[in-house]
C-alpha cells in the first residue's frame, strides 16, 4: 500500500479511481481509499456492484455497476448498494442492445436512481455504437449521462482507437 501512496504523491494527480476486477474483494481497498482521502485526494471506487460498498468512507464516490441482461450477470447486485444509496453515488449500466437499454431505464425508475444519484449509460464497445445510445438517451432517458470507456479509445488496438468506429 505504501508503494501506491508514494506513486500517488509523485504523480501530482488530484483524483484517483480504484477499479479493476472487483476492488472491494481486496481487503485493503477501504483503507487505501481512506489514506488517499486523508492526503487530500478525491477518490472513487468502481465496483461491479456485487459486494457491500457500505464499508467505504462517506467521502469516497462509489461507482456501482448494475448488470444488464446482456451481460449474463444481471440480478447479482448487492441489495444494500441500492437501499443505502448516497447522493454522491453513481450507478453505471453497460448497454449492449435495446433490451439492455429498456432494462436500465426501468431499473433507474424502479429504484429512483435519477433523483439524486448520477446515472451513467455506457455502450458495450464494438457492439453498440455510442451515437445510437446517445440518441436513445436524449429521446427516452435524459436523466442519464452517456459514459464512454475512454481507456478503450486510447489504449486498445481496435477500430475505436483510431476513430473508425
Amino acid at each position: 500500500m505504501s508503494e501506491i501512496l508514494n506513486k500517488a504523491e509523485k504523480s501530482k494527480l488530484k483524483y484517483f479511481c480504484i477499479t479493476g476486477g472487483e476492488p472491494l474483494f481486496q481487503r485493503d481497498t477501504p483503507e487505501l481509499a481512506l489514506k488517499l482521502l486523508n492526503r487530500g485526494y478525491k477518490v472513487s471506487i468502481e465496483t461491479n456492484g456485487t459486494a457491500d460498498a457500505s464499508k467505504l468512507h462517506e467521502d469516497v464516490i462509489r461507482i456501482i455497476d448494475i448488470k444488464c441482461p446482456g451481460s449474463g450477470e444481471h440480478g447479482k447486485t448487492y441489495p444494500g448498494n441500492l437501499t443505502e444509496k448516497r447522493p454522491s453515488d453513481e450507478f453505471k449500466f453497460i448497454i449492449s442492445d435495446r433490451n439492455d437499454f429498456e432494462y436500465a431505464c426501468n431499473f433507474v425508475k424502479k429504484h429512483d436512481l435519477a433523483v439524486s444519484e448520477t446515472v451513467l449509460f455506457s455502450p458495450v464497445s464494438s457492439i453498440l455504437g455510442p451515437k445510437i445510445l446517445a440518441e436513445w438517451i436524449i429521446k427516452e432517458m435524459p436523466e442519464a449521462r452517456l459514459n464512454l470507456q475512454i481507456h478503450k479509445y486510447i489504449w486498445h488496438d481496435s477500430p475505436e482507437k483510431d476513430g473508425r468506429f
